[in-house]
């Protein structure tokens, strides 16, 4: 069947014929502006997360450098007493009552925050309360690592 030059143009007005919807004008710049903000949008979050492992990683770092000095002294002082005889008794016995202090000590500062914190969101901005959770820590950690006398410490 030989469809002549004359048939082909039929069929191509019929189909030019047919109703259908085109985009609106400058659809194509909107989708390639939300495209775009899509992608600026994944930059920010890129660089926000970025910034708060840099900010946890270096948060880790004081605190390992904070510890190091009470975990040395700490060794420092028990590790001749449990090398005695009978001195493994008496140093878990030394010990208990240390977590014994040390809980004491904690469950205050936990109060002490708690109240502070309350009082502290009802007023102040997001910055502030990272100022004062910061400086809440480094008083825990304080009170934990604070040395006495050995009489104190026994």
């Amino acid at each position: 069947m030989d469809m002549g030059t004359g048939h082909k143009d039929r069929i191509a007005a019929a189909i030019a014929a047919l109703p259908h919807s085109s985009p609106s004008a400058g659809f194509k710049g909107r989708v390639l502006a939300a495209i775009a903000a899509q992608a600026a949008a994944d930059a920010r979050l890129g660089w926000a997360l970025k910034g708060l492992a840099a900010l946890t990683v270096s948060w880790a770092g004081l605190l390992s450098l904070a510890a190091a000095g009470p975990l040395y002294r700490f060794a420092a002082d028990y590790a001749p007493l449990a090398l005695e005889p009978g001195g493994i008794s008496q140093l878990v016995k030394i010990l208990g009552a240390r977590a014994a202090l040390l809980a004491g000590k904690l469950s205050a500062s936990v109060s002490l925050a708690r109240e502070l914190g309350a009082a502290a969101l009802a007023y102040l901005p997001p910055a502030h309360e990272i100022a004062i959770a910061a400086l809440l820590s480094a008083a825990v950690i304080r009170m934990a690592t604070v040395r006495g006398t050995a009489a104190q410490r026994i």
